[in-house]
């Protein structure tokens, strides 16, 4: 049994169908090592103690006891950036400004029978446009700072996702005013994603999550454009949902129409299908198996994807996705002569080489 074949059974382990097949004896130390160091990078810790528990996957003791020690770390890890949603909540709300908690806590509380199966490295938070620069006003004085600074002054209220930013105990936090860049991003009714949102509760508290629908597409968003090869966890929660979130299908199917992410939608059932094994059913499945994307939909995919992908790929293909020609030319200015500030915050890359290699990626289309 390959190693692919192993991570993928642990990445279903607990969806309808799924269960194996396992090892019917332990393997051994280099086999072992090199799947324990795939499932950290893949997050399915929480997935293969699972396994390990229930006596489905047969280690020997010494590997029983490494996988516990292992998820036990990640649950504390969870526990801690808990802890500190909390106080950025805490602090955000006091200062008026509307949160929604997006993937991390809020996908292992809603989409999973024991939180500690879905394993996380950050907070995630997205807020209203209007109130993007004062949260992260409020974060800054809570001792977080953003190492890489907007293009424009204007881009974070106009075109951003969002920014990420580095707090005093050494954690992240993403921030968010958009589920994606560019592209799908701008036909993404941002509205929609607070007026449909749900609670939970953590710590004794309520905090607010994305609605089933859009929590679902997120997921789709997330995996199928956030990187060529996405984490085997990323997919999981897209079958996770499929397979047991209460979805209004009609309601998926017309968000993905005035969206326009329907080819989104089937290179995330793609994912499903291919990477994990899960098969794609019902009216979603029916939805959108065969659906062809247009010229201007693989070439958006293609600029997050594929082998040409590139920030000036982004720009190029977001083009067609925004409306006016006034916006269009803001977005080209800033992405094409952004500040001083912003090429030096990169660090990494010269301001010559990154338009370089952007002229080059925009030469060859941002094509597979």
């Amino acid at each position: 049994m390959s190693r692919t074949e192993l991570l993928r059974s642990i990445a279903t382990y607990g969806l309808p169908g799924a269960g194996g097949p396992f090892p019917a004896e332990p393997l051994g130390s280099p086999a072992w090592a090199s799947l324990l160091r795939a499932v950290r990078d893949q997050r399915l810790i929480g997935y293969l103690a699972s396994a390990v528990e229930a006596g489905d996957m047969v280690v020997t003791d010494e590997q029983r006891d490494e996988v516990f020690a292992q998820h036990l770390e990640s649950c504390v890890r969870a526990v801690r950036l808990d802890r500190i949603l909390l106080d950025l909540a805490d602090q955000l709300l006091a200062g008026g400004i509307d949160l929604v908690v997006l993937k991390g806590t809020a996908s292992a509380h809603l989409l999973y029978p024991d939180p500690a199966m879905r394993v996380f490295a950050d907070n995630d938070l997205l807020f209203r446009t209007e109130q993007f620069d004062r949260a992260l006003q409020i974060l800054q004085g809570m001792g977080y700072v953003r190492p890489v600074a907007p293009p424009r002054p204007d881009f974070d209220r106009r075109f951003a996702k969002g920014a990420t930013l580095k707090g005093p105990e050494g954690d992240e936090v993403d921030t968010h005013r958009n589920l994606v860049f560019g592209t799908f991003g701008f036909r993404i009714d941002l509205d929609e994603l607070f007026d449909s949102s749900v609670t939970f509760e953590l710590g004794g508290r309520r905090l607010r999550a994305l609605g089933p629908e859009t929590r679902f597409l997120h997921a789709c968003y997330h995996a199928a454009l956030g990187d060529p090869d996405p984490r085997y966890s990323s997919i999981r929660d897209i079958a996770q949902m499929l397979a047991y979130s209460p979805l209004d299908t009609q309601r998926v199917l017309e968000l993905a129409r005035r969206w326009e992410c329907k080819a989104v939608l089937a290179r995330a059932f793609h994912l499903c299908r291919d990477q994990l094994g899960f098969e794609v059913t019902g009216g979603l499945a029916a939805a959108v198996d065969g659906y062809e994307p247009s010229r201007r939909e693989r070439r958006a995919i293609a600029s997050y994807v594929g082998v040409n992908r590139h920030y000036a790929a982004k720009v190029a293909a977001s083009l067609s996705y925004l409306d006016g020609i006034g916006t269009k030319l803001a977005f080209l200015r800033a992405s094409a002569l952004p500040t001083d500030e912003f090429v030096e915050s990169r660090g990494n890359e010269p301001r010559v080489a990154w338009i370089r290699r952007g002229l080059r990626s925009l030469v060859q289309g941002g094509s597979h």
